[in-house]
């Protein structure tokens, strides 16, 4: 996968992930779970940073931003999961799989930059 590949994919994720958490943490907040809406809404703000610093040095940042994705995609399957959802915990699911290919995809790029500059 060639380099402008990698950062689409790792843009798709944060979009899609802005989206889901903002408009999960919405639907958690009607819901009356303030915590998880609360969670939701705050990983969709993380999110939304990291789409508007995507070309700024991002490593750890993006590291930790992906952490939370999977964790809180992970948390929402489960709630859906126990509340009895038929097929919404399955995208959640999806997500965190799509995250942690993402994930991988952000460490490989950073050993390859540090392995490039150690090189140097």
């Amino acid at each position: 996968m060639n380099e402008k590949a990698k950062n689409k994919l790792l843009k798709i994720t944060y979009i899609t992930g802005a989206v889901a958490f903002i408009s999960g943490g919405i639907d958690a907040y009607i819901q009356q779970k303030l915590l998880l809406g609360l969670l939701l809404i705050f990983a969709g703000v993380i999110n939304v940073f990291m789409i508007l610093t995507f070309n700024y040095k991002r490593e750890l940042t993006g590291v930790a931003a992906y952490g939370l994705n999977i964790v809180t995609a992970v948390v929402i399957s489960i709630n859906y999961f126990q509340s009895g959802s038929k097929f919404i915990q399955y995208a959640w699911i999806l997500l965190a799989v799509l995250t942690i290919i993402a994930l991988i995809i952000q460490l490989n790029k950073m050993s390859q930059e540090k392995s490039n500059k150690s090189k140097e």
